[in-house]
């Protein structure tokens, strides 16, 4: 009966719930879905609201003052919950119209050569929601941080090196450092020499 129930069962809609206040009084407080559902193309709803049973854990053990407590988590959770509100909305639009088209996927490489060399330095968003406890706002920034750069290198790439070309990457990371302020891997060692110029190494016998 398939056919029957798809067409006698209403569609339901995907809906963002963005709320103020989330606690009365210090008595009573909202987390989870009551407080921010989100659509599902992050797969993060139930992630933030275990993340709400965390920072409310802990929040409730450090502070005396319940209502303190609560008036301090709904002002730290709620800007991770409208981060993630966001940018659940934006992966949907990625997802539906951006990740086929050419322009994306080559955007794409550029940002998995330039993380799997600077993994300490950068890192894509989806990256930061899906597999790190970096607060959802942080994980924003980050990962905007990372597009701004990954924009700086593609408008510097000289004409006519494409990915094809034996001298991408090497151009890809020497533009990636400049825009990360990086030092070269040979100035890396000059400064390096000249920090242990004038150290003592200890080889007397015990």
């Amino acid at each position: 009966t398939l056919v029957d129930d798809f067409f006698a069962n209403p569609t339901s809609s995907l809906v963002t719930v963005r709320c103020w206040p989330w606690q009365r009084e210090g008595k009573v407080v909202l987390l989870g879905d009551a407080a921010h559902a989100i659509v599902p193309f992050f797969g993060q709803g139930m992630n933030a609201a275990f993340e709400d049973v965390v920072a409310l854990s802990n929040l409730l053990a450090a502070n005396a003052d319940q209502r303190a407590a609560l008036e301090q988590f709904e002002r730290e959770r709620k800007l991770n919950a409208d981060a993630i509100a966001d940018m659940a909305l934006e992966n949907f639009v990625e997802m539906r119209d951006l990740s086929g088209r050419p322009e994306f996927q080559l955007k794409k490489k550029y940002e998995q050569t330039i993380h799997a060399t600077f993994p300490d330095r950068v890192s894509p968003r989806y990256n930061l929601v899906s597999f790190s406890t970096v607060p959802y706002v942080e994980a924003r920034k980050r990962g905007e941080h990372l597009d701004a750069i990954i924009a700086n290198v593609q408008r510097r790439m000289p004409a006519g090196i494409t990915t094809d070309s034996p001298t991408w990457r090497d151009i890809v990371l020497r533009l990636a450092r400049e825009e990360l302020d990086l030092p070269t891997p040979a100035e890396a060692i000059r400064l390096l020499n000249r920090e242990n110029e004038h150290s003592w190494i200890d080889i007397s016998p015990r």
